[in-house]
C-alpha cells in the first residue's frame, strides 16, 4: 500500500514536473528524514545513468567526492543504510533510490547520461560492487 502511495506522489511530481509542497508533504510522510538528503542529491546532480547497448543500464549516485553508491533499478542500491535499515525494517527506501525515483520522474529527466560499450559496462558495474 505504501508503495501505491509513492506511485500516486510521484505521479503528481510527473504531471507538475516539480515536487510541490503537497508532495513534499506526502513524501516526508513517506521517507522521513532521507527526504531532504535525497532533494540535495537531486539539486547538485548526483544521479547518472550507465547503459550499454544491448538495453542493460544501473545507476550511481555521488554521495560525495569519494563515495558513490550503485541503485539497480528501483529495488537495490550499494549503500549500508539500504542493507542495514531498508531490507530488514521493510522500509520504502534509502535516500539514493528517493533521488534516483526523483531524477527518473521529471519530463526531462535529471541525470547525466553515461554510454558504455557492453563489455565496459559489466567491467564497470563489477568493480563498483566489488569494492567494500
Amino acid at each position: 500500500k505504501m508503495e501505491e502511495a509513492m506511485e500516486n506522489v510521484l505521479e503528481a511530481v510527473r504531471q507538475e514536473n516539480k515536487v510541490s509542497d503537497a508532495s513534499v508533504v506526502a513524501l516526508s510522510m513517506m521517507c522521513g528524514k532521507e527526504l531532504a538528503s535525497a532533494l540535495v542529491l537531486l539539486d547538485s546532480g548526483a544521479v547518472s545513468q550507465y547503459s550499454c547497448p544491448s538495453g542493460r543500464s544501473f545507476y550511481m549516485v555521488a554521495e560525495n567526492e569519494s563515495r558513490t553508491e550503485v541503485c539497480l533499478g528501483h529495488h537495490f542500491c550499494s549503500c549500508r543504510s539500504f542493507l542495514s535499515l531498508v531490507v530488514p525494517q521493510n522500509l520504502l527506501m534509502c535516500r539514493h533510490l528517493l533521488a534516483l525515483r526523483l531524477a527518473l520522474t521529471f519530463s526531462s529527466p535529471r541525470l547525466s547520461l553515461h554510454s558504455l560499450d557492453d563489455s565496459s559496462w559489466v567491467q564497470t558495474l563489477n568493480s563498483l560492487l566489488a569494492r567494500p
